[in-house]
């Protein structure tokens, strides 16, 4: 009778742990993307990489957060990997021009906008963008031609 007290708290602790660690880390994410939505930045990344996800939009809202809070080379190193996952994510693309700009680095910001375009080239919101950052850059050919 003793051992099977033993054995049963320990089986509950165990099963606890296993089964309680993964609604502490679901409660911590789903905790982090109130505190993205309340532009809590800095509390929201310690909520996301304290949790166990890869996928997509955890790999951007990591970046989000990087970028708000103005660490531009951690932001560009997970939108870098956002684009692994998928190729033409938009956003990903379109802060990556954001990041490059802010770092006064135009032509990778023009080419982010050349990819932007390549994708959707109705939009005129990424030629305006090519066209500001291409004259920023000393591109003028470039830059008259998406004005």
């Amino acid at each position: 009778m003793k051992y099977n007290v033993i054995i049963f708290l320990v089986f509950n602790t165990l099963s606890f742990i296993a089964l309680g660690q993964p609604m502490v880390d679901e409660h911590k994410c789903k905790k982090a993307k109130e505190d993205i939505a309340n532009y809590q930045f800095a509390q929201a990344l310690k909520g996301l990489l304290s949790c166990e996800h890869d996928s997509l939009e955890h790999i951007k809202d990591i970046a989000l957060c990087y970028y708000k809070i103005g660490q531009f080379v951690q932001a560009e190193s997970y939108y870098k990997k956002a684009l692994s996952q998928a190729k033409e994510d938009i956003t990903a693309i379109n802060q990556l021009a954001n990041i490059y700009a802010k770092k006064t680095d135009y032509q990778q910001c023009v080419l982010q906008y050349e990819k932007l375009i390549a994708i959707d080239s109705n939009n005129g919101y990424y030629h305006k963008q090519l066209a500001i950052y291409a004259k920023r850059g000393n591109k003028l050919g470039l830059a008259f031609k998406h004005l």
